[in-house]
């Protein structure tokens, strides 16, 4: 966040902070509750090991590079993760996990912003 602390308040929390939430939200979706999910659902039967796997990739992504990181950056994203797999199983679709994805996104994003 410190990289736009140097822009105008305006121009971060109504375009870029936004806008980055948009995209992350859409293509970790695509990534890991799309692409991802869907192979391991044609390929193995346990659903439960379905979710755990994406997951579990979802949550290795952000061990490093998300907030919080580290073991609880994991922990937190993994069962963040497992919720929104389930919610696409349920909604058969993209549109819902990637709404409350993208709003989660925003909290966060804002919060961040306003530590700087």
């Amino acid at each position: 966040m410190k990289g736009v602390a140097h822009y105008p308040r305006w121009m971060v929390a109504g375009i870029i902070l936004p806008l980055f939430a948009v995209l992350n939200a859409f293509s970790e979706e695509v990534a890991y509750r799309g692409i991802l999910q869907e192979a391991l659902q044609r390929n193995l039967t346990n659903t439960h090991l379905v979710l755990v796997l994406q997951s579990s990739a979802f949550a290795a992504l952000h061990y490093a590079a998300g907030f919080p990181n580290g073991i609880l950056g994991f922990l937190m994203a993994f069962s963040w993760g497992l919720m929104l797999g389930y919610l696409r199983q349920r909604s058969r679709g993209l549109l819902a996990p990637w709404l409350v994805h993208l709003a989660a996104d925003l909290v966060i994003f804002y919060y961040l912003y306003s530590q700087v």
